[in-house]
């Protein structure tokens, strides 16, 4: 497997600061050395506190933070939203060819013990996908609109990473996408799982107590990604928005780098990297 290719270093931004003015020094003669004790503490005191206007500026991010989530929860995705979605499918998709993954020596392969053969290795499987099609920066549904040799080879790439059981169960099926979800039926069967359930956990999301940026990230991604696993089609803008807010309520000098994307795997791609650079993992 190929490790992560950053396509950009993102600078670390801050809020801007605003540096407390000291009292002009005053000399202390030698009867009021008391007072000058008195006056030297006191300075001291004030340049160890918080400026109030950072601590104005901060608040007035999280409540606009909180306005944006707000907005977002009650705002449902309109056609020109899943035209977006779609025309960055299509970004994502025609930037890989075969030449491509022969430059990168890019391939799915994995040990016999980890082909998949039933429901009890599903998971693990299907997870292994994701992260083979996120090394070239692609999502499940981007690789319908590879052009037709590349979606073959990765297509024939999958198979081998299938049971001669379930290799005959997709063995006429041309379309990746549909592929996964014969798999699917065949393994963890056709259940009924509730995007409303999973969209609402999302809403949700929020850091444990302690917990790194990196862990929150985690587990956030594990979440979206097991109701992919598991066929609930969540609105892409919807995953992006749910995480930005969760990280720039608590890190809000990330916000700037952040809102640029609206790209799931382009801004999980940006997390990560932020968070390479980044000591707060």
């Amino acid at each position: 497997m190929l490790s992560r290719s950053p396509s950009r270093v993102i600078s670390q931004g801050q809020i801007p600061t605003q540096t407390p003015i000291s009292a002009p020094s005053v000399v202390p003669s030698s009867s009021s050395s008391d007072c000058s004790s008195r006056s030297e503490v006191d300075s001291m005191e004030k340049q160890t506190d918080i400026p109030t206007s950072d601590a104005s500026e901060i608040s007035q991010l999280r409540e606009e933070l909180n306005r944006l989530k707000l907005k977002f929860e009650h705002t449902p995705a309109t056609q020109a939203d899943d035209q977006l979605s779609r025309e960055a499918s299509r970004q994502r998709a025609k930037g890989v060819t075969i030449a491509k993954l022969g430059e990168f020596h890019w391939s799915f392969i994995v040990p016999s013990h980890a082909v998949l053969s039933s429901a009890t290795n599903w998971a693990a499987w299907f997870k292994n996908v994701q992260y083979a099609l996120r090394e070239l920066c692609l999502e499940i549904e981007d690789l319908k609109y590879l052009d037709s040799a590349t979606h073959t080879r990765l297509l024939r790439q999958m198979h081998m990473a299938l049971s001669t059981k379930l290799q005959n169960k997709v063995l006429d099926c041309e379309d990746f996408e549909e592929s996964i979800d014969i798999l699917r039926a065949a393994t963890i069967g056709s259940r009924q799982h509730s995007e409303d359930d999973y969209a609402e956990r999302l809403r949700a999301f929020d850091f444990l107590p302690g917990e790194s940026l990196s862990k929150m990230v985690d587990r956030y991604e594990n979440l979206a990604d097991e109701a992919t696993s598991l066929g609930v089609k969540l609105d892409e803008k919807y995953k992006v928005t749910n995480l930005r807010v969760v990280i720039s309520a608590k890190f809000p000098d990330l916000y700037l780098h952040l809102i640029v994307h609206k790209s799931w795997p382009v801004f999980l791609e940006t997390v990560h990297m932020m968070l390479d650079m980044d000591c707060r993992h």
